[in-house]
């Protein structure tokens, strides 16, 4: 019989039997007997392969497969690149690590010096291991690449250019070969030179567990001898350790190129022969997992791009992927013992080409089951896949908020980044101001938002944190912020966010500019000819030992970057007026505003940590302050808003005799508004082209014109009468004459109709009102004047003026506190200032009626919604402000009051729905309140935030009592960690969990009602299977238990007590919500869309009317006070509001409702005829909104929960509470309420109500004694500018940011 060759696996083989098919059982039997042959080769190697598992976490947490010091993978992807024939002759690496106890190397080889390492490399290390007299048998040894691994590489990279040139029509392939190599060495970001270097620099930073000791880079470029540079031509660099020895390493290069005698690497079939020895040594275990194949890049069709994190055999950073390579995997599913995933990757690269779909899943399956025997388990449920937010979302939400977006911008070479990166190196501040091992913080110029440019005094602090190994950024710009909000603008309420990829100008500059060189920074080497960024970068260093440094700043404002002495949180100090005040939200809210008079500094000791350093330094910055005497200079602002001037009040010295016929202004069937004027036309916008051919008309008529006189009154007048008249119409009229012809081309006029004042920006002028007649004389073609061809108003026949007077009122409204009577006052001097006799303007009754009568004109329907999210939004703040109408005009009822006569008894209560809840007894509540403290007691002992502790005995005591009292389901977590039996970091992790639940709020603060069921089903997961990476979607509403989730993740005991504690609390909260009821139907009231009549106007529905009724709760009868229905369980965490009773002067409150998701729309208000309460957010979102909001934000959230819950559960059960930014730092309430701890919720703008406060402050004065009707349309009217104002700063933000995403 002929032999017949076989080759499998690379083995040739002559044995008959391997001719057999594929599907006979004589092939099955060969399967076995290699799959046997792996098995063994690899149990003998389980030395090596756990050894090598441990030098690979060594690498990854020294950050050498970082994204930002990737230099040693950098270093070898770039060797293997040049490792083609065609450039590079020959090369040689090696890396040499201690890694704690154990000596790690690394070495790639090619074309002629194949085999160097074994042959006389391992030679030089043998000689150091003897020298310093260290052990030799505890060096693992591993080959980078394979010649296979190689050869393939470059089969694929030629596949790729040829297809790239049968593209491109590329001639003469081969002639940029000489540049790619120079590429590749010197000259390429990644290159050889800069990778080795880099890897050098970072090598300084080196630890005890994890030490770079030394490296060898020897390229020979292809046909070496022909070129005249042979430091190119035979490039050899050493570091380290072989440093000293370079020469040596030189001379048997040399001498092995001539006659050296290779030692054959082993190849992969060495796996597959049954092993000679059931023992090896380690240096042969070495040989065994170097044989394996290492192309990261040989399963193409489930990664196109492999990071450097998968180049070691153990899962990335981010726990999400494993490794890449085959012998990665091999090594990663040996440690676990699973073979079978073994067989498989083994099976897939051998055939390819046989169930790619099959092989691809089995193998990056994060969920298989490990062990051979693959079972099937039951589906479960999945929720929509994680996205990461990148460019491209924010540039398809770009198109969300204008539809008229397009990139054009976008292309341009100087884009805005390139215009701020050269002004940001050329000419702006940068100062480096923490360096630490876990952040940086550095402080940059500032870009205007609206023009896009660098502003020289106006600065930000970017902040780059290491968060398990992964950078994460924050800057304090507005871009950032902008980006943020984009990036989330279109979010899907079931879609979570994994990470949002947001980089705004200053952390692309750092990225981009500063991040390459990090290293070298910070360490001892230099630049030979540092370029102007690398200049400025290293004079920003100097900041560092500096707390408190000057920024260019204004003559009136010196602004300070200040770095506390005892944290790394780096905040911005002002100091102005011999005021020094800290410009940090959470230090105004904690120290009173963190202002203080610069000579009192010093004796000031209640001041937050920037002031402190301030105090502590003032060398740094007393000598660019001069201190002035203490003058009490009271900000301007400040002084109006405490201060009234006399005439503020002289709108109400007289009652509007003009509108005493009419007293409703408002039309509940169309929802408009219309104050009674001559004049029915409808204004122009302020930026009408012929409202400015209008201006420049009346321009002309000023003091000193031709023909242009003044009166004995001092009206302005003419020679001739001024005169106003229609303009000629080009329509026919009702006779048919017509109202012009060619013998009369301007028509005929009437007579003089009637003489009125015309109030100019120049003086008031007088002019004479005409008619037009048409050709015939007809009476009833007769067309009468009214104002609208020349852009004017008329209140009545005797007062007209120009809708620029309106615009101007309107501006100064919203910039400044004047009022109706105070503009009269400005307009009189500013005419006076004209001519000294003049006449004055109207006065303010006057005023006021042609302002609203104008502003009515619009006719603008106010129900309007955020244009992004339309009605019935999921995101709302709320809040009160002080502005308001005497309560002698707020004839309205106050919003809480039932207009229903069913009463409403709650389904809970706040002691009902929390971890310790009361039962019917007394007695029992009593202990129960005790066990409350005591566990509140045993957390903060755990994080250590006690200042006394307990006797022994006593502590005992109440332990057994805490042990017995809760469910039966917790005992035994609770016996355990008030008995202090976990690991420290369980402990701590669980005293946090358990700070909580010793307080009475509810448990659906911790876990949403929304949230149970998916927290329910990863818990499940988690029973049976650890390597659940669901566990990161719990971060989206309790990052607490996430990380009591991972801290315990490697104590199976504790695991196991952790998930029971988490599923007793899931029972617990669905219980409670089995018991809401739901919510009345929402039904449109009609007609109770009527600010003049209701004092309310919210537009979350079309229509803007009441959904339902206010039932009688009979909670409002047995309320503890006005800010708990019950007390919490300690008055040292009780938060309290202080509602006044009356508010000042005798005037009413406003509540309103914002989106703080987008640009801060408002979405209407009601009138509070008291004061406030949590009965105002309440019944007003309950009447107005057909469904609640998913999320709301409001000063008081932890109190405002309870309220809802008490009396419309169903209603709010979806909802999460939130504080706001602003007020939260002074909450003594549990963590729960602060949305800063999730992470999609940190870019909304939740201080909009304060914002917002801060604008309408400036109608107060004008406001109060109006009417019910003109307050309320006053207001809408202002809102809207407020509302079209950041609609408008919004969308060009917007605009600005897409420009530097270019």
């Amino acid at each position: 019989m002929s032999n017949l060759v076989k080759e499998t696996f690379g083995v040739h083989s002559t044995r008959p039997e391997l001719a057999c098919p594929s599907s006979s059982v004589l092939q099955q039997l060969e399967d076995r007997e290699w799959k046997v042959s792996v098995k063994k080769n690899l149990e003998i190697a389980s030395r090596a392969v756990y050894l090598e598992g441990k030098c690979s976490e060594s690498l990854a947490a020294a950050d050498f497969t970082s994204p930002e010091t990737p230099f040693l993978f950098q270093l070898e992807k770039t060797m293997l690149d040049l490792s083609s024939p065609s450039l590079t002759d020959g090369e040689f690496y090696c890396s040499f690590f201690k890694l704690d106890d154990v000596y790690y190397c690394r070495f790639f080889e090619s074309g002629v010096l194949q085999g160097y390492f074994l042959s006389e490399g391992m030679s030089q290390l043998k000689n150091y291991f003897e020298e310093h007299r260290l052990d030799m048998t505890k060096l693992v040894w591993l080959q980078v690449s394979t010649q296979d691994d190689i050869k393939q590489y470059h089969r694929r990279y030629t596949l790729k250019l040829e297809r790239k040139r049968s593209h491109h029509s590329l001639s003469n392939p081969g002639s940029d070969t000489g540049r790619r190599y120079v590429n590749l060495l010197e000259r390429n970001k990644t290159s050889i030179l800069n990778s080795h270097r880099k890897l050098m620099a970072k090598a300084q930073t080196s630890t005890e567990s994890c030490q770079l000791l030394g490296t060898v880079v020897n390229v020979i470029k292809h046909n070496s001898h022909k070129e005249n540079n042979t430091q190119k031509a035979r490039f050899l660099e050493a570091s380290g350790v072989f440093h000293p020895i370079l020469h040596i390493w030189e001379n048997t290069i040399h001498n092995y190129r001539s006659k050296g005698v290779p030692v054959e690497n082993p190849e992969f079939k060495f796996i597959f022969d049954p092993p000679s020895s059931s023992k090896y040594t380690l240096y042969d275990q070495c040989k065994i997992i170097s044989c394996l194949p290492n192309d990261h890049y040989w399963n193409e069709g489930t990664h196109a791009h492999v990071g450097y994190g998968r180049m070691l055999s153990i899962r990335d950073s981010t726990e999400k992927y494993k490794p890449a390579s085959l012998r990665n995997l091999i090594l990663y599913h040996h440690r676990e013992s699973n073979y079978s995933a073994i067989f498989r990757l083994v099976d897939k690269f051998r055939n390819p080409e046989s169930s790619p779909a099959n092989s691809r899943q089995n193998i990056n399956d994060d969920n298989i089951n490990i062990g051979e025997n693959m079972q099937n388990s039951t589906p479960r449920q999945v929720r929509p896949k994680r996205k990461a937010l990148n460019e491209e979302d924010i540039l398809r939400n770009l198109r969300t908020v204008n539809p008229l977006f397009t990139t054009h911008n976008r292309a341009s070479d100087n884009s805005l980044y390139e215009k701020y990166k050269t002004a940001q190196t050329e000419t702006g501040g940068l100062f480096w101001r923490v360096h630490e091992s876990d952040i940086d913080v550095l402080c940059l110029n500032d870009v205007n938002m609206t023009t896009g440019c660098l502003m020289e005094s106006s600065f930000v602090h970017m902040t780059r944190r290491n968060v398990g190994n992964v950078n994460v950024y924050h800057c304090t710009c507005t871009l950032f912020a902008t980006l943020l909000q984009l990036a989330t603008l279109d979010e899907q309420p079931d879609t979570e966010i994994d990470s949002i990829n947001i980089k705004c100008c200053h952390i692309r500059y750092f990225k981009e500019i500063i991040e390459p060189d990090y290293p070298i920074y910070f360490s001892t080497e230099v630049f030979t000819s540092p370029t102007k960024s690398q200049k400025s970068i290293m004079l920003s260093l100097a900041a560092l030992q500096k707390p408190v440094i000057l920024l260019l700043s204004s003559l009136r404002t010196k602004k300070f970057s200040v770095v506390p002495n005892s944290s790394q949180d780096c905040k911005f100090v002002n100091v102005s007026r011999n005021r020094v005040s800290c410009q940090s939200g959470e230090c105004s809210a904690i120290y009173s505003f963190s202002t203080r008079k610069v000579i009192y500094l010093c004796e000031t000791s209640n001041v937050c940590p920037h002031l402190q350093a301030m105090k502590d330094h003032k060398n740094l910055w007393m000598n660019v302050n001069d201190i002035e005497e203490d003058i009490e200079d009271e900000d301007e602002e400040a002084f109006i808003d405490n201060e009234e001037d006399e005439n503020d009040l002289e709108d109400t010295f007289q009652p509007e005799t003009t509108q005493t016929k009419r007293t409703n202004f408002f039309n509940p069937a169309t929802g408009l508004w219309d104050f009674p004027s001559l004049s029915e036309h409808r204004p122009k916008e302020e930026d009408d082209p012929a409202l400015q051919r209008a201006i420049i008309k009346r321009l002309a008529v000023f003091d000193g014109a031709e023909g242009v006189v003044r009166d004995t009154k001092g009206y302005l007048t003419g020679n001739n009468p001024l005169v106003l008249f229609p303009p000629v119409l080009e329509d026919g009229c009702l006779c048919g004459a017509g109202y012009s012809d060619d013998d009369h081309p301007n028509g005929a006029l009437t007579e003089v109709k009637y003489r009125t004042v015309v109030y100019l920006t120049n003086g008031p002028a007088r002019f004479e009102v005409l008619g037009r007649n048409c050709l015939a004389a007809n009476a009833e073609c007769q067309v009468q004047y009214g104002g609208s061809s020349d852009s004017l108003h008329f209140l009545s026949k005797e007062t007209a003026a120009g809708d620029e007077i309106g615009w101007d009122f309107v501006d100064h409204a919203l910039n400044t506190h004047v009022t109706f009577s105070a503009y009269c006052k400005i307009m009189s001097k500013k005419y006076r200032r004209n001519f000294l006799n003049s006449a004055k303007f109207m006065s303010p009754q006057t005023f006021i009626a042609w302002w609203f009568s104008w502003s009515s004109k619009f006719k603008t329907d106010f129900r309007k919604p955020c244009s992004i999210c339309k009605y019935n939004p999921k995101f709302l703040a709320c809040d009160g402000t002080k502005i308001g109408i005497s309560f002698k005009n707020a004839d309205t009822d106050p919003i809480e009051k039932p207009t229903s006569t069913e009463k409403i008894d709650p389904c809970h209560r706040r002691n009902d729905r929390c971890f310790l809840n009361f039962n019917s007894e007394e007695q029992l509540d009593a202990i129960i309140r005790k066990c409350r403290d005591h566990l509140a007691y045993t957390s903060k002992k755990a994080l250590g935030q006690l200042n006394q502790t307990l006797e022994f005995e006593e502590e005992l005591i109440r332990n057994t009592l805490l042990i017995e009292t809760v469910s039966g389901q917790c005992s035994n977590i609770m016996r355990k960690f008030v008995c202090n039996e976990y690991h420290e970091s369980v402990q701590k992790k669980l005293a946090v969990i358990f700070k909580f639940l010793s307080t009475n709020h509810s448990l659906s603060s911790l876990i949403p009602f929304r949230y149970t069921d998916l927290l329910d089903s990863i818990l499940l997961e988690l029973r049976t299977s650890t390597q659940n990476h669901r566990i990161n979607l719990i971060s989206d509403f309790s990052p607490e238990i996430r990380d009591t989730l991972y801290a315990a993740l490697p104590y199976e005991q504790s695991f196991s007590d952790v998930i029971s504690l988490f599923q007793y609390l899931v029972l617990r909260i669905q219980r409670i919500r089995e018991k809401n009821k739901d919510p009345a139907p929402a039904v449109r009231q009609p007609s109770t869309y009527n600010p003049e009549r209701y004092g309310a106007a919210y537009y979350f529905t079309p229509s803007g009317e009441k959904l339902r009724d206010i039932p009688i709760y009979t909670m409002n009868e047995n309320a503890h006070s006005k800010n708990y229905d019950d007390p919490p369980t300690r008055s040292d965490e009780q938060c309290n509001k202080i509602y006044p009773e009356v508010s000042r002067r005798g005037t009413t409150y406003l509540f309103l409702w914002f989106d703080p998701k987008h640009y801060g729309h408002c979405y209407g208000f009601h009138i509070i005829p008291g004061s406030e309460g949590r009965k105002d957010p309440f019944s007003s979102a309950y009447s107005y909104l057909e469904h609640a909001p998913e999320e709301v934000f409001y000063d008081f959230s932890c109190q405002f929960e309870e309220y809802c819950l008490n009396r419309e559960p169903g209603f709010w059960e979806n909802t999460r509470f939130w504080h706001d930014l602003f007020h939260g730092y002074s909450h003594k309430c549990p963590f729960c309420y602060k949305s800063q701890r999730i992470c999609p919720l940190q870019g909304l703008n939740t201080e909009i109500c304060e914002q917002f406060n801060s604008f309408i402050q400036k109608i107060k004065y004008s406001a109060r004694s109006m009417s019910l009707g003109k307050f309320c349309f006053y207001l809408q009217y202002m809102i809207h500018q407020w509302c079209e104002m950041k609609r408008s700063s919004f969308e060009q933000r917007c605009d600005i940011a897409a420009a530097y995403l270019a």
